[in-house]
C-alpha cells in the first residue's frame, strides 16, 4: 500500500543538518481556526461542523526515537496509496501543529482550508489502520498533556475501508514547504493531520536542494 520515495532522505539530510529552536502556525485560511492548545482533543470533545481547529503543540522537541511520517515531499495527497512512509531520525529537533476537524454528534460535513507554518514543514503524519498508527505511536513526543483518543483507529485521513480509494479526504504541502492546505470530509469518527516543522540553518535549506536535485536526475535517466 505504501510507496517509499527518496523524499525519506531528504527529510533525513534536513533533520540532521537543522538548527532548530521553534516554530508556529502564522496563518490559516478557509474552515481553518488557529486555537490554543486544548486539554481534550479526544473524539466528540472539541467539534464543529464548519471549522477545522488547528494548533501549536510541542516546540523544539528534540526526539529519543525515530519518528515515522507520511509525507514530506510538495504535492497533493489524495489516499494512503500516495504516502511516502518514511522517518525522521532520533535526535532531531522538531515542532508539532494539529489540525483537528470533529462534527457535533458525528454528522456528516466537509472542511476546506490552509495553515501557514514560519518553519519549514519536513513531515505530515495523516494515518492511523492497525498495523500502522502513525497518530497513535507520535502523540507521546508532541502531544504535550492534550488527551487523544485510544484505540480510534481511523483517527487519521483516507479513514474509508484500507485508504486506498480516494476523494474523501485529500491534502497538499506548497512548493515552499509552509503551507499545508486540506480538504477533509468525516461523519464518525474525526480526522487529525500532524504537521512537523523545523527552522532549518541555511547550510540544511542547500543540503536539501542538492538531494532534490539528485533525485531529479535520476528520475530523467
Amino acid at each position: 500500500m505504501y510507496i517509499v520515495s527518496r523524499a525519506s532522505v531528504a527529510v533525513a539530510v534536513l533533520a540532521l543538518a537543522a538548527s532548530s529552536v521553534s516554530a508556529s502556525i502564522i496563518s490559516t485560511s478557509g474552515q481553518a481556526s488557529l486555537i490554543a492548545r486544548p486539554a481534550d482533543a479526544q473524539l466528540g470533545s472539541l467539534t464543529d461542523n464548519s471549522t477545522a481547529f488547528a494548533w501549536n503543540e510541542a516546540q523544539g522537541v528534540t526526539i529519543g526515537s525515530a519518528v515515522t511520517i507520511d509525507a514530506f515531499a510538495p504535492g497533493q495527497y489524495t489516499s494512503a496509496l500516495s504516502f511516502s512512509v518514511g522517518s525522521i531520525p532520533a535526535g532531531s529537533v522538531l515542532s508539532s501543529h494539529l489540525v483537528h476537524f470533529d462534527t457535533v454528534g458525528g454528522a456528516a460535513h466537509t472542511a476546506d482550508g490552509s495553515i501557514t507554518l514560519d518553519g519549514i514543514i519536513v513531515g505530515v503524519i495523516a494515518w492511523n489502520r492497525p498495523g500502522a498508527e502513525h497518530l497513535n505511536a507520535s502523540d507521546s513526543a508532541f502531544g504535550l498533556g492534550t488527551l487523544f483518543s485510544v484505540g480510534v483507529n481511523r483517527r487519521g485521513v483516507f479513514d474509508v475501508g484500507d485508504g486506498t480509494p480516494g476523494n474523501e479526504d485529500f491534502f497538499s504541502i506548497s512548493a515552499d514547504r509552509h503551507t499545508l492546505s486540506f480538504h477533509l470530509e468525516v461523519s464518525s469518527p474525526f480526522d487529525q493531520v500532524r504537521v512537523l516543522t523545523m527552522v532549518p540553518a541555511p547550510s540544511a535549506v542547500a543540503l536539501l536542494g542538492m538531494v532534490g536535485l539528485v533525485g531529479l536526475r535520476r528520475r530523467v535517466r
